[in-house]
């Protein structure tokens, strides 16, 4: 891929400041801190910072061509500039030009639970089969999924995005970027409830997406918000359907029995039938199997090969992710994203399988964020819990550790600061016992990856 500068100026409706000595370009950045040589700038206004002030730093690091919506002087004369009203819209404009000169397939998706997990189970099955593109991470905001867009190029036969929001109007903007021809909302619950007033808010918001008019669409028949979205939308969409156990559903993936570390399923995919090992903690992670195998169906393929693939799904980082420290515990690294829906779900697995956990359980805690007025509710709810699991120990680290087992009749060892304390984090990691299993729950912000790097290290503390 290459842009000139001629469809630059055209998609982004700048002018041209300065003509430098590159007239094309295959890449943008808008992160100074790296090597960019011959790439293109594209300098952010953040809720901290403004990238235009480190324009000087982007042209050091080998940057030859930027926009910008400020007046910027002493430019090297070998360096492109263009002004714009506004550099984000005008990355906007840039991504949604771009994408409409691809043929390529693009399944959008997005969900309170499951966006992430859903784009790595998807991009395990259709990998194979077509060349495909998901961006690393969870680029999946407004900043996010235009630069994403920008890395696709013509030899992608599919383009795997999750969208991303904390307010009403982010899904459809995200939509109207990537311009979608299959979409699907994996379930609506409690989260970002600090942006909202109610879920049924949060519902409305997640249904945006329904707004790519030609798009293929995918419902969760088993929640009650996707559900009403499937009542509401199915007489106007062609739709696709998946359910645990609505025999109707378009997709049915039955738990015929359950493990600790793995879980076999019966899977119906429209009239075709499979049985299948998935090795994956946690029987909750079937909706997001389904949620990906729909997709991928919408994309072009067949049951079959979806059901050769999804054998293949793996953990990846911060979701349910194992690890074995060498000659010490068992680590569920669980510490990408917290709220209720998921961690009860979490909590479901281990009460239906304590039986079959080695040793002692101990739990590495952080906040869950974004619930807003139903913060503290929340924490006690998931608090009570886990009192009757009667664990051996918890660090927590977070503002709700004040709420943590305020009676404490089970016992349990408590370690807990309102912030993260390395002396508090290292007698807790040193206490645990070879035989335990150790799982870690938080929102991102934790940053509970700080207690899981001193367990992997704990041989040489």
């Amino acid at each position: 891929m290459k842009w000139d500068i001629d469809q630059i100026l055209e998609w982004t409706g700048g002018s041209l400041v300065q003509s430098g000595e590159s007239s094309s370009w295959d890449q943008v950045t808008t992160d100074t801190r790296k090597s960019n040589g011959g790439q293109f700038f594209i300098p952010l206004l953040g809720p901290n910072f403004d990238a235009h002030d480190f324009i000087e730093q982007a042209l050091d690091s080998g940057v030859t061509a930027f926009i910008t919506h400020k007046d910027i002087e002493n430019i090297p004369k070998n360096v492109t500039v263009i002004q714009v009203k506004d550099t984000l819209l005008a990355l906007h404009k840039w991504a949604r030009a771009y994408r409409q000169t691809l043929n390529l397939k693009v399944l959008a998706f997005t969900g309170t639970n499951g966006k992430t997990s859903t784009k790595e189970f998807l991009k395990t099955i259709v990998s194979p089969y077509r060349k495909c593109f998901s961006p690393e991470g969870s680029f999946n905001n407004h900043w996010g999924v235009p630069l994403s867009l920008l890395k696709l190029d013509s030899t992608h036969e599919m383009g795997l995005f999750e969208l991303g929001m904390n307010h009403a109007g982010e899904i459809a903007e995200l939509v109207d970027l990537v311009l979608p021809d299959a979409v699907h909302v994996t379930n609506v619950g409690a989260g970002h409830m600090e942006f909202f007033k109610s879920l049924e808010d949060v519902s409305l918001a997640k249904a945006e997406i329904y707004q790519a008019s030609e798009a293929q669409v995918l419902f969760n028949l088993d929640n009650p918000w996707t559900l009403k979205h499937f009542e509401e939308y199915q007489e106007s969409k062609i739709p696709l359907t998946y359910s645990e156990n609505k025999k109707e559903a378009d997709l049915c993936f039955y738990i015929k029995e359950s493990h600790w570390d793995h879980f076999d399923i019966e899977a119906r995919i429209l009239d075709q039938n499979a049985v299948l090992k998935i090795p994956l903690v946690g029987s909750f992670h079937v909706g997001n199997l389904m949620a990906a195998s729909g997709l991928a169906l919408m994309g072009g393929l067949t049951p079959q090969e979806i059901f050769k693939s999804l054998p293949q799904v793996q953990a990846f980082w911060g979701r349910m992710q194992s690890y074995r420290v060498e000659s010490g515990p068992q680590l569920l690294f669980d510490a990408y994203n917290s709220n209720p829906q998921s961690f009860h779900a979490l909590l479901e697995h281990i009460e239906k399988h304590i039986k079959d956990l080695p040793g002692e359980l101990h739990f590495v805690l952080g906040d869950m964020l974004e619930l807003g007025k139903l913060s503290e509710d929340e924490h006690v709810k998931i608090f009570k819990r886990l009192e009757d699991l009667n664990l051996k120990s918890i660090l927590y680290f977070g503002e709700y550790s004040g709420l943590l087992f305020s009676e404490n009749k089970c016992n349990t060892k408590l370690y807990s600061d309102t912030e993260f304390n390395v002396s508090l984090a290292n007698e807790f990691v040193q206490r645990v016992s070879d035989d335990a299993l150790v799982i870690f729950k938080s929102s991102r912000g934790g940053r509970l990856e700080r207690v899981l790097d001193i367990f992997l290290d704990r041989d040489e503390l």
